[in-house]
């Protein structure tokens, strides 16, 4: 009985990117201007940025329902495999537990879904850390077991260039904003509890690039020997601002990399750049 892999496309890997057989991608809907599309599949993260620029209003997403989860989670068990469903945190959407009342509703033990308390970066890599768990051939539930405890291990730091984002989605008040825009000040993002939260400020992005490694290097005994992702949010000159911090900096050597999609973007907007990594 072998294990089948499913996760939804706010781990940024699109369907179009899997390479394990074991693995498959549900899209979330993203609605941009009353234009409905697949996140990843009917829309790159290219056009929706393009999209986003243009909007009269914020995209809003739609979580993935528990009829689409029972149906995909029959399916694999009537093949005789099992199902490690791995979903974007609780308190961002209601993805997770659409998953949830899809188990209860099928009532197998062959189905575990997990909770991920992330979205984009670290997201991925408690995926990709599933993905060499599965490889290993662990049983389900030790499998389950092994990444509960992974997910309290990473972290993600991001600098945001344009606060539009973020106050027009309501992480940022008008008056914090005004002062942050004339000021220059960038935040530095965090998750924490299953949500998105400021950790911190900087003048700039170079000091914010700057403070992220500062935190890498005093605030977290990173382990250097696991994967670790950099991404960006359609802002390549914000992505190599931070990569070059971090060779200058500190012994982070991200070996994947990544575009954020459309879900987290709607809020960071163009112009982010994140990482995320583990700590022992």
């Amino acid at each position: 009985m072998a294990i089948r892999l499913v996760v939804d496309t706010t781990c940024d890997i699109l369907p179009n990117e899997v390479t394990e057989e074991f693995m498959e991608v549900m899209p979330l809907k993203i609605f941009i201007d009353g234009d409905e599309y697949l996140d990843g599949v009917t829309i790159t993260r290219e056009e929706f940025f393009d999209k986003l620029v243009k909007a009269k209003n914020l995209p809003k997403t739609v979580q993935i329902n528990p009829i689409q989860f029972e149906e995909k989670f029959r399916e694999i068990l009537n093949q005789g495999d099992e199902v490690l469903g791995i979903f974007l945190s609780s308190k961002l959407s209601g993805t997770y537990n659409s998953a949830r009342i899809a188990k209860d509703e099928i009532n197998s033990e062959h189905i575990e879904i997990i909770d991920s308390t992330f979205t984009i970066m670290p997201f991925r890599l408690l995926v990709e850390e599933a993905v060499h768990l599965i490889k290993q051939g662990l049983p389900l539930k030790e499998i389950k077991e092994k990444l509960e405890i992974a997910k309290t291990k990473i972290v993600m730091l991001a600098f945001v260039s344009d606060l539009n984002y973020l106050r027009r989605g309501g992480r940022l008040s008008t008056a914090a904003f005004a002062i942050a825009n004339v000021l220059h000040i960038k935040p530095i993002l965090t998750m924490k509890d299953g949500e998105i939260i400021g950790c911190a400020k900087a003048l700039g992005i170079n000091k914010a690039a700057k403070a992220i490694c500062k935190m890498v290097n005093e605030d977290y005994n990173v382990d250097y020997n696991r994967d670790s992702v950099i991404a960006d949010a359609h802002g390549k000159a914000e992505l190599e601002i931070l990569r070059s911090s971090l060779y200058e900096l500190t012994q982070l050597r991200p070996n994947i990399q990544e575009e954020i999609g459309g879900t987290t973007g709607t809020y960071t907007g163009p112009g982010c750049a994140a990482i995320a990594f583990f700590v022992k």
